[in-house]
């Protein structure tokens, strides 16, 4: 009866290990799958505010030509989720998907800092003979931002749609070129 009583206790501990680590891996599935879920609302939050990111921009252009400066800070895209929690969730995501979440907020990020930078750069200069060089830079740059607005904005709608944008070709297959011998 010892031997028994044992095996018993042997494997109520087993049961209940494999119960708990299940019900655990349930749990993070579960956050995963929220993190996920908030993660893809916000990139609808930053899909909103490409509308007004694109006015601000095209203002600050008419105000570049007219020889005068606007400010592009403002409010910036929403970055917490991604900021804080990609690193939970990428590893669950395909790699088209990862992928194509890296590029989006990396486009967001470069505009808001781009758009903050240029009235800090042109009033820093103001009094001096850089301003030409700073103004000609932006008004060559600003026109790029809008294009990356129209990018990021198709790319996310495709992530929105369930079909991430394959932003690196990784489904083509790499083309080796023979090096040629002499």
């Amino acid at each position: 009866m010892h031997l028994s009583d044992g095996v018993i206790g042997l494997v109520g501990v087993a049961l209940g290990f494999v119960l708990s680590s299940g019900y655990q891996e349930c749990k993070e599935r579960r956050e995963r799958r929220r993190l996920h879920k908030e993660l893809l609302n916000e990139l609808r939050a930053n899909l909103y505010l490409i509308p007004l990111k694109k006015d601000i921009i095209q203002k600050m252009i008419t105000a570049l030509n007219a020889s005068n400066i606007l400010p592009g800070d403002g409010v910036g895209f929403c970055m917490e989720l991604f900021s804080n929690h990609y690193g939970e969730i990428c590893q669950y995501m395909s790699i088209k998907e990862r992928n194509s979440i890296h590029v989006i907020y990396d486009y967001l990020k470069t505009i808001d800092t781009t758009m903050g930078k240029c009235a800090d750069d042109l009033m820093e200069n103001v009094e001096t003979p850089a301003l030409r060089h700073y103004m000609s830079m932006y008004r060559a740059k600003l026109p790029d931002l809008l294009t990356s607005l129209d990018t990021a904005k198709d790319m996310i709608d495709l992530h929105l749609a369930g079909k991430p944008d394959d932003v690196f070709n990784m489904d083509e297959k790499p083309q080796v070129v023979q090096a040629s011998g002499k």
